[in-house]
């Protein structure tokens, strides 16, 4: 594997692991005016993210700045019901990656996200937006069922997960779009 695919892998599983220690910065008003549009069910949409979703009511949004000059966009639901999760972030030599050298950090990703959360990866399977590549999976966490997705377009990572009951993961999860 030659340098610039390296430093994905580990500017990837840097983003995954809490542990490195993240500085979390709410977006300023005018920021999150820009990139949301929003109506009374909820749907989201990120101008910025270039995608949109369905949450269960408006999402808190924040951005991660980390050390290897990665910015982490998150947008987060927490509530009684469950907790509903999309993020993103960009590694331009991603773009670089052949479609088998995704696949393989798209077999990786699942285990390296869940870890740091101490929760449980029960299966995965190969999925697709479009002709990107993503990987579904589902984990148990603190006694609670969760489902995930992960997709690779260009040089942008999507994570997108849920924990509620099936019949509302299936629902967040299939909403979510590439504007």
């Amino acid at each position: 594997m030659n340098q610039r695919k390296l430093s994905a892998w580990i500017a990837i599983a840097s983003f995954l692991m809490p542990s490195i220690g993240l500085a979390i910065l709410p977006h300023n008003e005018s920021t999150v005016a820009a990139e949301i549009v929003t109506s009374k069910r909820a749907p989201f949409s990120s101008a910025a993210g270039r995608f949109s979703i369905e949450f269960p009511s408006e999402p808190e949004i924040t951005n991660e700045k980390m050390k290897e000059g990665l910015t982490i966009y998150s947008f987060i639901v927490a509530n009684e019901k469950g907790f509903y999760q999309v993020g993103y972030y960009d590694v331009d030599s991603l773009q670089n990656f052949s479609r088998k050298e995704t696949r393989k950090l798209l077999d990786e990703l699942p285990s390296i996200y869940l870890e740091p959360l101490q929760a449980k990866l029960i299966n995965a399977k190969n999925i697709k937006i479009g002709n990107d590549l993503g990987k579904e999976f589902n984990f148990t966490v603190s006694g609670q069922s969760g489902r995930g997705q992960i997709y690779i377009v260009k040089d942008r990572v999507y994570i997108a997960t849920a924990i509620d009951t099936p019949s509302e993961m299936s629902s967040f999860l299939n909403s979510f779009r590439l504007r």
